[in-house]
């Protein structure tokens, strides 16, 4: 006796070359800011730089997610105080149901 099953993947592939598409062109407007942008996991793991970070860095694309990549940017003290204050911020915005609005400042929601 043999089963078979019939899936149609059509969809799925059309939802990750879409997703892949945007990745691309996110890619493309961050790396055209002059300003350095860094994306980091939920853990706090760079996995993104734009090319104004890796220009003033001098670091490639893979050594920006190299788990060292803020030790060869930072001043060990440096790093120290970004990591403190990175989880200062960690447990107010993400704990707390906080986020940092267009004017820069924390802000509070509040609800039922």
């Amino acid at each position: 006796m043999w089963y078979g099953v019939s899936t149609d993947i059509e969809d799925l592939k059309q939802t990750e070359e879409k997703l892949r598409e945007d990745e691309r062109e996110l890619r493309q407007i961050t790396d055209a800011i002059p300003q350095a942008i860094v994306v980091q996991d939920p853990f706090g793991l760079p996995i993104y730089a734009n090319r104004a970070t890796r220009d003033y860095t001098g670091l490639t694309a893979d050594d920006v997610i190299a788990p060292n990549f803020r030790e060869r940017i930072f001043h060990p003290e440096d790093l120290e105080k970004f990591r403190n204050e990175r989880t200062l911020l960690s447990r107010v915005v993400f704990r707390s149901n906080s986020s940092i609005g267009r004017s820069g400042r924390m802000a509070s929601i509040v609800g039922s």
